[in-house]
């Protein structure tokens, strides 16, 4: 069937000649002949009924003004031409892509044809002066034929005209012979609008049926691409109903979930994603955000949340907009995921890396700067005093040149689990960088406080950490200075740190 976007009759004004067949032959009329008869398929016996009903009717109308014999033999030419037409027609490949609709749509319209003569001839058999009554009787069937036919064959207005028109002006012109004229023109006017209603009546439908055909061109495009996402994606769909339950579980959403599609079918989003903590209530904080802003029917867009998984802790990236119907009716929420762990851990990695020391886990430069900044800032605000403590490791050098650099990585590993069994709360401990410590202490009371701490960390440092070896870690021997002890007028953390490392 010819696309709808590249169909050459258009879908907001179809002619009405092309619907009724009075273009030129070799006029391209895309799928109209199809969307004509593609109606009449299955519908066959309804109009066979249609007929035969419509036959017994007349018939015993007439069968008290008309002869025994001239109603069988009407009756049964009506009756053998309904069969034989209901054969042929069902026969017929009606609305098959693969045909053009034209031989099919010109057989419609002969058999219409025959069937006008058909119901013609009862106004007449009375003879050429029928009466008044019969022929109102007879236009009465008539006109309930006609419009039963135009409702059951609208899509094909020239076969609607082809039978409506002849037996309307049979019946017009057998009122005019029994002096009844004014009748006659209600006969007409009458055949003229039924035939102008199945003219519009076959615009409406084909304009519905391409709308049809549009939206579900759009479907199957929009389909197509949302499978070749999840086929080429890492990330998955979502879907949830009014209720904020999973509605249309994909595999991969199943798999992701580690449970099979049915199960999760109608579960709320929020314990699928929550795990054992549904039933406790103890949701972390960006799930009470994400059911919060979905609980508000607000659209939220890469937000990280954990997820639990057969136990084993998740991360994922969400987003999702409400759905809503062409009425603006909330229908639920759709949206995509993705699993972010192994990102997370990598960034929390690099993190990590980029404020601890990778040997010895302690925090480094940067982390013991911003550290000190803070305790200054506090300083200054509580009008109390921070201090900080800096240590070295004696001999480092020829440790590292006599024995090697792996040796010399494990001292200062061992140095630094030292350091870390020292720390009290209130203090921080970090390597500034090689064999160089430093020791951060928040809220002391004054600068001899400080160095007392300074003193005992110096003796608990001294013990060798090697046996038949002299100590190797002691103080390094400088003045706290009153920026470093954090006094009032210590505002900057570098600038007091490097006076004291001098």
């Amino acid at each position: 069937m010819t696309r709808v976007a590249n169909d050459p009759i258009p879908t907001d004004g179809i002619p009405a000649r092309a619907l009724l067949g009075l273009t030129p032959r070799d006029t391209e009329l895309g799928d109209l002949r199809q969307l004509q008869l593609a109606p009449l398929r299955g519908h066959g016996k309804l109009r066979l009924v249609m007929g035969l009903g419509m036959t017994i009717v007349a018939a015993l109308t007439m069968v008290s003004a008309v002869p025994m014999t001239i109603v069988a033999a009407w009756a049964t030419a009506a009756i053998l031409f309904s069969l034989w037409s209901w054969m042929v027609v069902s026969r017929l490949p009606l609305g098959e892509i693969h045909h053009s609709g034209a031989a099919e749509f010109s057989l419609c319209n002969r058999h219409a044809i025959y069937s006008a003569a058909v119901w013609s001839a009862p106004f007449w058999l009375q003879g050429l002066h029928p009466s008044l009554d019969h022929i109102l009787s007879m236009w009465t069937v008539a006109l309930l034929m006609m419009l039963t036919l135009a409702i059951v064959v609208h899509t094909l207005p020239m076969a609607c005209l082809l039978f409506i028109l002849p037996v309307s002006l049979s019946a017009a012109v057998a009122l005019v012979v029994a002096g009844a004229p004014a009748q006659a023109g209600i006969a007409v006017a009458a055949g003229v609008l039924l035939s102008g209603f199945c003219i519009r009546f076959a615009q409406s439908h084909i304009r519905f049926r391409r709308s049809e055909e549009v939206l579900h061109e759009k479907t199957e495009t929009v389909s197509l691409l949302l499978r070749e996402f999840e086929e080429t994606s890492a990330d998955w769909l979502w879907q949830t109903d009014n209720s904020r339950r999973l509605v249309h579980v994909s595999p991969r959403l199943a798999f992701a979930l580690g449970a099979p599609a049915e199960q999760l079918e109608g579960i709320p989003l929020l314990q699928a994603l929550s795990g054992d903590a549904w039933a406790t209530g103890n949701f972390p904080k960006s799930l009470h955000e994400m059911a919060e802003r979905m609980k508000r029917r607000e659209s939220f867009s890469n937000l990280i949340v954990p997820v639990t998984i057969d136990g084993k802790p998740h991360w994922w990236e969400l987003s999702a907009s409400p759905r809503l119907d062409e009425a603006g009716k909330f229908l639920g929420f759709r949206g995509v995921g993705s699993d972010v762990t192994e990102q997370r851990a990598s960034a929390e990695q690099i993190a990590k890396m980029a404020r601890f020391d990778n040997l010895t886990g302690l925090p480094n430069r940067l982390s013991l700067n911003e550290d000190l900044q803070r305790a200054l800032t506090h300083a200054i605000d509580a009008k109390t005093r921070c201090a900080m403590l800096m240590l070295d490791l004696d001999r480092f050098k020829a440790v590292n040149d006599t024995l090697g650099h792996p040796v010399g990585d494990k001292l200062l590993a061992q140095v630094s689990a030292r350091l870390k069994g020292m720390m009290e709360r209130g203090m921080t401990c970090g390597q500034l960088g090689g064999d160089e410590f430093a020791i951060i202490l928040h809220n002391v009371q004054s600068a001899e406080e400080a160095e007392a701490l300074g003193r005992a960390r110096h003796r608990r440092a001294q013990p060798p950490l090697c046996r038949r070896q002299p100590p190797i870690v002691r103080r390094r021997q400088h003045r706290l200075r009153h920026g470093a002890a954090g006094r009032s007028d210590g505002r900057d953390a570098d600038p007091q740190r490097r006076p004291g490392a001098l």
